[in-house]
This record gives structure tokens, sequence and C-alpha cells, in this order.
């Protein structure tokens, strides 16, 4: 139904005056009867009783003054939001992080410093490893990931770095290793070295086989889905592992944190995007990332 008529229908309730309602439309007095006819036709109902210059409502148009309101309420409402969302004022952003990034605060920083001056956009977080994250991405179901860098970004995303992490060692708490202050790359040579399946994806037996000298720790990748349950096997005694130093602020049973010394290399936290993102709000808060992160 035309909204138009609904709006001549409640200005008529409102001034019970052909006259007075036409010249609050704007419009004249016979073309305000005329569409007020049309309303009526279409409804199937007398709306207005005529009583020379003055109106008033029939039962159904009392009842239908009850409803009609509510619409043009429910209609005004609709549209703010519909514009609201257009400028990316109302909207909600999807986010994918790694536990490492979630350690870190950048995250939530991040959120509360947008959130500030976007108090309409909500986030709906998921945790997910990196390979994972980057095709949650592509396929739109993830909108902002806050991951490990990768080799090399996929075709339809971008990123930029946030930091890059300085490397530890986690190792067993009853090992020797662990009476140390800081541990180097031949201190692990002996040690049976953990990673996450997702970590050998992305590359990360290479780049952990440049920073180790000739004979370091042997990779065993595969052992875990994850980083915690890779720390849950040091624990367990079965090896050693390195990880970025936010996640260090975990405590995991039977597991100590040692720093690495004499490494040029670290972890690099990135976030990654769709390169042909045209949402406000997400445009937006990428933004407030990249501010936040030259900052740091």
């Amino acid at each position: 139904m035309d909204l138009r008529l609904l709006r001549y229908f409640v200005a008529l309730a409102d001034e019970q005056h052909f006259g007075r309602a036409a010249e609050k439309l704007g419009i004249t007095p016979p073309t305000l009867t005329v569409q007020i006819q049309t309303l009526e036709r279409a409804l199937g109902t007398v709306l207005v009783i005529r009583k020379g210059k003055k109106i008033s409502l029939s039962a159904a148009g009392q009842r239908f003054l009850v409803e009609t309101r509510a619409t043009l309420r429910q209609a005004e409402k609709a549209e703010r939001i519909a514009r609201e969302a257009a400028r990316g004022e109302i909207a909600t952003i999807a986010l994918a992080y790694l536990m490492q990034a979630a350690m870190s605060g950048f995250i939530s920083e991040a959120i509360a410093t947008f959130s500030k001056e976007h108090p309409g956009v909500s986030f709906r977080l998921q945790r997910l490893e990196t390979i994972p994250a980057l095709r949650a991405i592509a396929d739109g179901s993830v909108d902002v990931g806050f991951t490990r860098a990768p080799v090399r970004y996929p075709a339809e995303l971008t990123g930029f770095s946030i930091k890059r992490d300085p490397l530890w060692a986690a190792v067993p708490t009853d090992h020797p290793l662990a009476k140390r202050k800081a541990l180097s790359m031949s201190d692990l040579a002996e040690m049976r070295y953990l990673a996450p399946a997702i970590e050998a994806e992305i590359g990360f037996r290479g780049n952990i086989a440049e920073i180790a000298p000739v004979g370091g720790p042997q990779i065993s990748a595969g052992s875990a889905a994850d980083i915690v349950s890779v720390l849950v096997l040091v624990g367990a005694g079965q090896g050693a592992t390195l990880v970025s130093e936010p996640v260090t602020r975990v405590a995991v049973p039977n597991v100590a944190f040692r720093p690495m010394r004499g490494l040029k290399a670290g972890a690099e936290r990135v976030v990654i995007y769709r390169s042909s993102e045209n949402s406000p709000a997400v445009l937006r808060f990428i933004e407030t990332m990249r501010e936040i992160a030259a900052k740091a």
C-alpha cells in the first residue's frame, strides 16, 4: 500500500478538516478528497464520515488509524536504519582471530576505539586458524581476520602488518632448560619440536628452518590442531615449541615460557580483508586498525 495515502489519512484524522489537512500536506482539498476515496476503495470500507466541512472517523477508520500510525513509525525506522547502514553507522562486522592476536590486546583496543564513534556497529567474533580464516574471508562469511602473516596473500585478499612479536620457547617445567632465563635454537637441538598442522600449511616449517641453525630441533608438524593443544603436549613432556610473546600470558600446566635469544625473525601478526571490500562500516574499522597499528 502506498505510504503516501497513509500519511494523507493520518493528517486528515489529526485535523478533522479537509481544508486544514490539505494545507498541512501542501495539496489542494479536492486532491486530498480523491486520495482518501482511493484509499477507501482499496480497503473496501468507509474510513471517513463527512459532516459538512468537518469529518469524523468510522469505527473501521478509528481502528485503521491506530495501525496506520504504527506502520508509518516502522517505515520511518526502516528508512532511518537503511540510511545509517549506508553510512556505516549500523552493521555487524564478523571477525576471525588467532589466540595470539586476542592475547595481544589489539582486537579489544580496536573494537573499543571504533565503538566510541560507531556505537551502532556490533561485532561477531570467531576463533579460526590462519588457513580457515583466509577461506572464510574469501567466501564472505568473515569480514576481517587477525592472523599470522601468510607466505603470500590469496589473489582476492590483502592486508597489512600489525606487529612482529618476539618468539618465546615453551618447554616442560621439569626439563633442565626450564631452569634457564633465556634459550637459543641450539638449546632446543635435542628436543622434538612440536607444531600445529595448520602452521605447516602456511610455511611455518620453512620459517623455523630459516632461523634454526644446522643441527637444530627436528620439526614434528601436525602433532595437534592448534597451539593450545600443542602446549598441552609440551606440558606432557612430548617436546618443545615456539610461540609469539602474547601466548605466554596463557597459563598451561607444566609449561614454562622462556624468551629466545639470537633470533632475527619474529611472529608477524597481520590484518587481512577482501581487496574488493565495499562495506562502509568494515572500511572504517580497517582504517581504525591502521591508525592503532601505526602508533604501536
